[in-house]
């Protein structure tokens, strides 16, 4: 596999870092995989301390950890779910078009 970016993985990794929205890209675990500079100053950690950590950190909030101190994993699950319908579905509208073969 080649490990340089493609062309549309620089252009859409421009648009994330630019972008004045926070981002936050998660594999399918909830586990952050990419972080902006908006989200740096959106939940005040850097991409450093963010990326690696479960979404909960920040997805995780007092709803969240009450959910979590009560044991109520099923409505942990449910909103971890929703966040990651979110990131999907921001995923599949940037991808890139398909190109037509002639």
């Amino acid at each position: 596999m080649d490990s340089q970016p493609t062309d549309w993985n620089r252009y859409l990794s421009g648009i994330v870092s630019a972008s004045v929205d926070g981002i936050v890209v998660t594999d399918g675990d909830g586990t952050i995989r990419a972080w902006n500079p908006a989200a740096e100053s959106l939940y005040g950690y850097s991409a450093e301390e963010a990326i690696g950590r479960s979404i909960l950190m920040v997805a995780g909030d007092r709803e969240l950890e009450e959910m979590c101190r009560r044991g109520r994993t099923d409505d942990v699950d449910a909103a971890c779910e929703r966040v990651m319908r979110t990131v999907r579905e921001l995923e599949d509208h940037l991808k890139p078009p398909a190109t037509e073969k002639v």
